[in-house]
């Protein structure tokens, strides 16, 4: 069974990414980032693993994420790693007034 602890960072991830008028789809349509950080994640169910990407500054074509982070569900949870993630995570919605997960 999936870790609660990943779901929880997938949940993050979509917070991070609302919009103005609260909707995740007010939000996608602003490509390059002009609104704040944004949050690429993939879940490979092969493997199975979750890939986090944060564009601290948003997204440009082109550019290298400013953090990645990649967890393996069938390895022990690496703590050090997911609080860094989930910290920044946090403190990067709280930079950007979203309240609604903290």
């Amino acid at each position: 069974m999936v870790n609660d602890k990943y779901l929880y960072l997938i949940q993050l991830c979509m917070e991070l990414q609302r919009g103005e008028d609260g909707t995740i789809e007010g939000r996608c349509i602003d490509w390059e980032g002009t609104k704040g950080p944004t949050i690429l994640f993939n879940f490979y169910g092969n493997i199975p693993s979750l890939e986090i990407d944060i564009f601290v500054n948003g997204w440009r074509s082109g550019a290298s994420p400013t953090h990645y982070y990649q967890f393996r569900f069938n390895e022990d949870l690496e703590k050090k790693k997911f609080g860094e993630c989930r910290d920044l995570l946090l403190s990067l919605l709280k930079k950007e007034g979203n309240h609604g997960i903290l």
